[in-house]
């Protein structure tokens, strides 16, 4: 055989022998916790379709905060305002799952009229 022959013989087997790059697993990156966490506005939509679930239908959004790293606490007011009483709720920001909630009741303290 003519050395030409056999140099084109020789890349061919090899191009055939060699993975293509569509073969290839690229492995993906896995996100960092911090881009699947919760954010404030999810957080107080997800704790507003709870209370709503939950027949607080007049429930009033008053703050929402981070106390620890992935972990939400939403406070509603409920009706009538200025009554006092309110519902905290706790999510698990990674899992978005609520982990706890807390009510308070409420109580007005009037002082007593002056006596004279």
């Amino acid at each position: 055989m003519k050395p030409a022959r056999l140099i084109f013989f020789f890349f061919c087997f090899t191009a055939c022998a060699t993975p293509t790059m569509g073969d290839a697993k690229i492995p993906r990156p896995t996100p960092s916790p911090a881009a699947v966490a919760m954010g404030y506005q999810e957080a107080v939509e997800l704790g507003g379709r709870y209370l709503h679930q939950a027949g607080y239908i007049d429930a009033r959004f008053e703050h929402a905060e981070q106390p620890q790293p992935n972990i939400w606490r939403v406070r509603f007011g409920l009706a009538p305002k200025g009554s006092g009483r309110w519902v905290e709720l706790y999510f698990d920001g990674t899992r978005r799952e609520l982990m706890k909630t807390a009510t308070e009741g409420g109580v007005r303290a009037d002082l007593p009229p002056a006596v004279p």
